[in-house]
């Protein structure tokens, strides 16, 4: 798959993308559903795919943005609430640490919040 659309518009391609990958990703940490070679969500059609394509073609370039971070702050709170789920006595400051390493990998987390040493 390359990244910049052969059409000459690899902006709206690209949002498209990320679009689709974060809708895919979410469906599949909200609901156990597993991906198939090329992206796409195990249990959505081919059709209902094209649709959904139509309908991020169709929205403006603001409107996508919107989506993207929307679909990331809902992305961040899932991961912040499987955090939780899996660290119970973890206080907040902790939690966000966690979502750091993850984010930013371990070195890097520890360099930008300083390392923790009670971190497993």
């Amino acid at each position: 798959m390359h990244l910049v659309p052969t059409d000459g518009n690899w902006t709206e391609g690209l949002l498209i993308r990320l679009l689709n990958s974060l809708l895919s990703l979410v469906s599949g940490l909200c609901f156990g559903m597993s991906d198939v070679p090329g992206g796409s969500p195990a249990d959505t059609s081919v059709s209902a795919l094209a649709v959904q394509d139509a309908l991020l073609r169709r929205a403006s370039p603001a409107e996508k943005l919107a989506q993207v971070a929307r679909l990331s702050r809902m992305l961040d709170q899932l991961t912040m609430a499987g955090l939780r789920q899996r660290h119970p006595t973890s206080d907040d400051e902790m939690i966000r640490y966690r979502h750091a390493e993850l984010r930013l990998g371990r070195e890097l987390a520890a360099r930008v919040y300083g390392a923790r040493h009670d971190v497993a």
